[in-house]
């Protein structure tokens, strides 16, 4: 029995750091007429037929080769057949399965008509399945039936219809991808002063449960064969092409659940066509490249696939299988170049890219996507300023789709992307962003952040965990509007850790000042003091309390771990308001706490701090889940210029007979 074709991988990710937007822009007026191609159904093709395909194998000129049909599956899925096919051209035997021919239209001459390639014949399909590793080219064919099909569904969405058709996963892939998200800064050796924002963030995403996320992605059957080996079909993956190895492989299983795999290439691997390509020229036909830009501008996130066919009323055909795989859409669609096919062992790639925006893809099932000409997706603005040590400031300049959870992860790739463009980072670094992030409902999140030590990996998960948490949050649809990131290099660590603490005395009088010295061992070994004075307050009973001298993830930690009522949040405002308040907190500084000798109440997300012991006793019962009791602190922030480390805890007694001494 042969075995089912796994889903190969057939869309290349190109990323170029070449400017772009010229060639971008509004969705081309195509009014032309389409004939839709006559066809030869699933249970009229036989084996032994043979006829062509069409594909595109450099610049823009489509090109055909040879095929002949070894074989008919009537269920290759649940009412769902395949055709396969060997390519029996030299070139295909050679390169095999390309990744990026995917939707690659193929026909098939009836006995009594000449058998010229690229000329004549019956549409069955389109090039959609395949296998690595292979000795020979064998293609599963996608049905055209089929593939027609979601042609017909292909509507043209409403302004709000598109803006929801990407809002599917909500709080559970919030917090599986930030819990995927902190695994990969563990392995990439990010030390905890650089995550413990991710982790706060991930309490507000957390589903109590055995619940999992959805698999975004229909999946084919595995095969036991008889030496013991398993035919595992691949899920359908993208691969997106990373300038930096490090950040291809660390970002991996971030992008894999959606259906991408990052792979690393040069820098000059571009993209962009070349110069004297006209895009008004380059037209979406059947065998024509069809990208899809997902982040452009001085860089090129482009998926490229092949138009399998052009229908009556601009309804285009492509892939033969799913992008998501989850019904309505709204990305866009262009026409693309090749630049060349790199042959390899395992699977050959197209490397290309985007031409033309041409209209947009509003359906993706499992047999296909269906774009048209008179829709337009919306992206969103990302600049980022980078300045490095001794070097010119540079802006670059994008736009990403806007997509609940791609979006997110475009946004940060797109900048971490721009930190390494001219050149790696000093060893001995200190990373400082500032900027605003806005999402739609004029909720704007303004960060400011200093990590020594830093990485682009490091600022991209930082960035990446609001943006994803905000899109994917089980109240409402929220999506980005903008993101303006301004980010600077230093060559020095600005990171101290705690060498010693010692405080004037530990008995004091309510309202007093305590004299508190630290001492920091800086990064290359310099020691200094930092002299402060914690107030007291002057209403403070008389007893023993608890003082720590603390860190900002100390800090963090304990006054969002104290109030958990804050994590309980029923709106998507009161979601933002404490996303603020995580990333409000400065890493570059000292925070020095005294708690307070009551327990506080909190209703639902309301504060009661001064109720009376009756009233607290009152609504604090069995029978109200709505109340939660929480401690309250005294805090004082220190700011610093550098990022310390470290915690330490004092015994106070407050004593008001000592009043009269001070």
């Amino acid at each position: 029995m042969p075995v089912k074709g796994c889903l190969i991988n057939v869309i290349v990710f190109l990323v170029t750091l070449s400017t772009l937007l010229p060639a971008f822009g509004q969705p081309a007026d195509r009014t032309e007429l389409q004939v839709a191609y006559p066809i030869l159904p699933l249970d009229r093709v036989r084996i032994g037929m043979k006829g062509y395909g069409k594909t595109v194998f450099q610049g823009i000129r489509i090109e055909s080769f040879p095929v002949e049909v070894v074989s008919v599956m009537a269920d290759f899925g649940p009412q769902r057949g395949a055709i396969w096919i060997r390519c029996t051209g030299p070139r295909m035997q050679r390169i095999g399965a390309v990744q990026g021919m995917s939707g690659s239209p193929i026909y098939l001459w009836s006995p009594d008509e000449p058998q010229v390639i690229g000329r004549g014949g019956r549409l069955i399909g389109a090039f959609a399945f395949g296998f690595t590793f292979s000795k020979d080219c064998y293609v599963g064919v996608q049905p055209i039936e089929l593939m027609r099909q979601v042609a017909d569904r292909a509507n043209k969405p409403t302004q709000e219809e598109a803006r929801s058709i990407t809002a599917r996963h909500g709080g559970i892939w919030a917090d599986q991808s930030l819990a995927t998200a902190l695994s990969i800064a563990k392995s990439s050796g990010l030390g905890s002063h650089q995550t413990w924002r991710m982790s706060l963030l991930r309490r507000l995403a957390q589903w109590s449960g055995e619940i999992s996320a959805p698999d975004p992605q229909p999946s084919l059957p595995t095969v036991q064969l008889a030496d013991g080996l398993r035919a595992a079909p691949r899920q359908l993956t993208l691969p997106v092409s990373l300038r930096s190895p490090a950040l291809a492989r660390a970002l991996s299983p971030l992008f894999e659940p959606m259906g991408m795999t990052p792979i690393s290439l040069a820098s000059a691997m571009a993209g962009q066509p070349p110069a004297w390509i006209d895009p008004e020229s380059v037209k979406l036909e059947a065998g024509s490249i069809v990208s899809i830009p997902l982040a452009y501008g001085d860089l090129d996130f482009s998926a490229i696939g092949t138009v399998t066919e052009v229908l009556p009323g601009g309804k285009v055909l492509a892939l033969g299988h799913p992008l998501e795989g989850l019904g309505t859409s709204s990305l866009p669609m262009a026409s693309g170049y090749v630049h060349f096919v790199l042959p390899r062992l395992s699977s050959s790639f197209k490397y290309g890219g985007t031409v033309k925006i041409q209209g947009a893809l509003v359906r993706d099932e499992a047999s296909a996507v269906a774009g048209r000409y008179d829709t337009v997706s919306a992206d969103a603005p990302v600049v980022v300023t980078v300045s490095l040590p001794n070097r010119e400031t540079k802006k670059y300049q994008y736009r990403v789709v806007e997509h609940q959870t791609m979006g997110p992860l475009l946004a940060a790739t797109v900048i971490g992307e721009s930190i390494g463009a001219e050149q790696g980072l000093p060893p001995d670094n200190t990373i400082q962003w500032r900027g605003k992030i806005g999402f739609d409902g004029g909720r704007v999140l303004e960060v400011n952040n200093i990590v020594p030590q830093g990485s682009s990996l490091a600022v991209m998960l930082y960035l990446y965990a609001p943006m994803l948490l905000m899109g994917n949050n089980p109240h409402q649809n929220v999506f980005i509007e903008s993101v303006y990131m301004d980010v600077t290099v230093a060559d020095e660590v600005k990171l101290a850790t705690f060498n010693a603490v010692r405080i004037d005395k530990l008995e004091v009088a309510p309202g007093e000042k305590l004299g508190v010295t630290i001492r920091l061992l800086q990064y290359a070994g310099k020691l200094f003091e930092k002299r402060i004075e914690f107030s007291v307050p002057r209403d403070m009973p008389d007893g023993e309390y608890e003082l720590i001298v603390c860190d900002a993830q100390t800090y963090a930690n304990l006054y969002f771990t104290n109030r958990p009522h804050l994590a309980a949040t029923t709106t998507v405002d009161e979601l933002f308001d404490v996303i603020k308040q995580m990333m409000g907190v400065r890493s570059d500084a000292l925070y020095l706490l005294m708690n307070l000798p009551d327990q506080h109440l909190a209703v639902g997300r309301t504060e009661m701090p001064k109720l009376p012991s009756s009233r607290r006793a009152m609504i604090a019962t069995t029978a109200n889940t709505l109340a939660t009791p929480y401690q309250d602190w005294v805090a004082q922030k220190v700011p610093m210029d550098v990022v310390p480390i470290g915690n330490v805890k004092f015994k106070i007694t407050v004593d008001q007979m000592l009043a009269e001494q001070f």
